[in-house]
């Protein structure tokens, strides 16, 4: 990946870790008390307009606000920021202020960027050069034009906005799940309403709709199904399909052994009372679909809506 996508990584673990509250990533990394007491002493730097602390960092603030909270060591960092090779722009994020950096205690090399987070004050403005040949050597892949040993920095303008503590961020997504938790019951029944469902739902919760009757074999554990599906959040919109009539770029149909393919518990029940030829719409509610979210298609405490085709079974 190029170094904005890793950059776009970076942005996207720490976002993993607001919802999930784990993997926050190290996007900087050297910081410690004492190499800030050293930053009014070190040496000059070679980049015009910036100054340059002991460790290597090149640093040139565009505006501070000393009365603005101090980052520490854990906090999380919501700021806009643009990403530069020497002067030539890669990439920003810029607008409504993201959770980008996390600031960390301390690094593995000298001169990274996690020492210039540790300088910044809320309400401040900056940006800091790191040496390019350093991130290299520590694993992120440069951009096309980068040149070993060239001298060339891959610089952060940075603007922080807010900070958050780890225990904040935990504190938000615990609400976070509470509400969608508790909103999921309302968003659900004011789309039975609105759709006019008069189909009660099982005993567990799990809706089913018939469209069409079947009159081939009956689905069993063992058997392999093909099933022609298309998934729908409660307000319509489509996240996966294997219908062409949806979506001209639908994937294939699916096939799989029933009872030894996972499933979830509200497809399962449907499926398995179906025959060869059946079409059914099932409304899922979490806690028989994928309760607290997949981690990348569906949110948490998400309702979903299926029609299920069952083309054969074999």
């Amino acid at each position: 990946m190029d170094f904005f996508s890793y950059f776009c990584k970076v942005k996207s673990k720490i976002k993993k870790v607001a919802r999930k509250m784990k993997n926050i990533v190290k996007t900087g990394i050297l910081a410690s008390l004492s190499a800030l007491l050293m930053v009014a002493c070190g040496p000059k730097s070679d980049i015009e307009g910036f100054d340059k602390t002991k460790s290597g960092l090149h640093y040139q603030f565009l505006s501070e606000n000393g009365k603005g909270d101090k980052v520490k060591p854990g906090d999380v960092l919501y700021c806009e920021c643009t990403l530069y090779l020497n002067e030539e722009e890669l990439g920003s994020v810029v607008g409504d202020p993201e959770p980008l950096f996390k600031a960390e205690e301390q690094g593995n090399f000298q001169g990274c960027l996690n020492e210039g987070l540790l300088m910044m004050h809320v309400g401040d403005e900056a940006i800091f050069a790191v040496n390019a040949d350093s991130l290299s050597q520590h694993g992120v892949k440069m951009p096309q034009k980068y040149q070993s040993g060239s001298g060339q920095t891959i610089r952060y303008k940075i603007k922080l906005h807010a900070l958050k503590s780890e225990a904040q961020l935990k504190k938000d997504f615990e609400a976070d799940m509470e509400s969608r938790k508790n909103g999921e019951k309302a968003a659900l029944e004011q789309y039975i309403t609105e759709n006019g469902i008069s189909q009660a739902p099982t005993a567990e919760g799990l809706y089913v709709i018939p469209i069409k009757k079947g009159n081939g074999p009956h689905v069993e554990d063992g058997k392999t199904v093909e099933v022609n599906y298309t998934g729908r959040f409660l307000d319509g919109t489509i996240f996966d399909t294997s219908d062409p009539n949806e979506d001209p770029e639908a994937h294939e149909t699916l096939k799989y052994v029933v009872g030894q393919q996972a499933m979830i518990k509200g497809w399962d029940m449907a499926i398995r009372n179906m025959c060869q030829g059946e079409k059914v719409r099932i409304i899922v509610p979490s806690e028989l679909g994928y309760g607290a979210g997949d981690g990348r298609v569906i949110p948490p405490y998400s309702s979903l809506v299926f029609d299920i085709e069952l083309l054969s079974v074999k």
